[in-house]
């Protein structure tokens, strides 16, 4: 499995990105998303997959995983969940 881990998922590049990606069936995403909790972070996530046109058994959300952070903060206040 490659696994990729992608900045700026929510924009427009990020948008462009995960759904190309994900046509390789050996592609896991780690998307590093800014949200301010863990349910933000899974309502910013299904924004993504409606925008990427995902139905909610499409197997491809199963293959992309959502962490909570903030490259643009200094690095002892940047938050990772994993």
């Amino acid at each position: 499995m490659k696994k990729y881990f992608i900045t700026g998922a929510t924009g427009a590049i990020g948008c462009a990105l995960i759904p190309h990606l994900l046509r390789f069936k050996d592609v896991e995403l780690v998307l590093l998303v800014c949200a301010e909790n863990p349910g933000h972070l899974h309502e910013r996530l299904e924004k993504i997959f409606k925008f990427c046109k995902f139905s909610e058994d499409d197997e491809r959300r199963l293959r992309v995983r959502g962490v909570i952070g903030d490259v643009s903060l200094p690095e002892s206040m940047r938050i990772f969940i994993w």
